[in-house]
């Protein structure tokens, strides 16, 4: 089984999300692609294109509605199963909020000193 595991960011949320879960089934045969900073619907065809091997999880943490949109639905249309883990997250916060989150993906911090 193939997991991708896409971001607009670094993808460090979405593989960390992966990796818990993967662990509480033990060994599996299951690997993780990463595809970090996923700019463009064109980025997410490939990416979707990509998987070939049997059964997929498409897991993903975009800002942009357009990208979430994009991958649901072409992931769809190919009959994978696409998870979003932050657009409905996202979208209670900002209802909560009386809030709009930011369009573009923050951008990374390093630790450390500056």
């Amino acid at each position: 089984m193939v997991e991708p595991v896409s971001s607009d960011a670094t993808d460090a949320t979405a593989e960390a999300v992966v990796t818990s879960t993967l662990v509480q089934f033990g060994r599996t045969n299951v690997r993780v692609q990463r595809y970090p900073y996923t700019r463009t619907v064109d980025q997410v065809r490939e990416i979707l294109d990509g998987v070939t091997d049997g059964p997929a999880v498409v897991v993903f943490t975009f800002v942009s509605s357009d990208l979430s949109d994009a991958m649901v639905e072409l992931g769809h249309a190919r009959g994978l199963t696409v998870v979003d883990l932050l657009g409905p997250l996202m979208n209670l916060f900002a209802d909560a909020l009386h809030s709009r989150f930011l369009i573009s993906p923050p951008a990374v911090r390093r630790r450390g000193p500056s």
